[in-house]
């Protein structure tokens, strides 16, 4: 079995790590990605680095860093977020954002850009305040 490429990467419990998990992610660019799926899986990056900082690890003490692991596979990569809070109900959430009527509104559509985004999406809660949002992304990778 061929091993599969991974990637991991810890940064600070602020905002103010976002761009430099933006930039480590662009350098993982491997195999080449068609440039159109490659931003997509930036822009999913984002908003779940985001929403770890803003929503999962609200309450917990002593904020641990954000871990963002990256794993290549042939046809597709997995990205995970983990948090340290006491974890959220996904499919409560999505259906939360389906009766939002402000579709200007600051916050709150990021889960839903997430799984629009995303060919699939799910969230573990393992206990103890470990949780990851789990996202999938297909691609082709180009001919090099």
């Amino acid at each position: 079995m061929e091993e599969v490429p991974t990637f991991e990467f810890r940064t600070g419990e602020s905002l103010q790590g976002l761009d430099a998990v933006i930039d480590w992610f662009r350098h993982l660019d491997l195999p080449p990605h068609p440039p159109q799926v490659w931003l997509e899986c930036q822009t999913i990056l984002a908003e779940a680095f985001t929403n770890a900082v803003r929503h999962g690890n609200l309450g917990a003490v002593d904020l641990p860093p954000v871990l963002i692991q990256v794993f290549f596979y042939p046809d597709y990569l997995e990205l995970r977020v983990w948090d340290s809070g006491a974890g959220f109900n996904l499919a409560s959430q999505l259906t939360k954002l389906e009766q939002m009527t402000d579709q200007y509104a600051a916050h709150g559509r990021g889960i839903g850009l997430i799984q629009t985004l995303c060919d699939r999406v799910s969230y573990q809660t393992l206990g103890d305040r470990h949780n990851y949002l789990v996202m999938y992304k297909s691609y082709v990778p180009k001919l090099a």
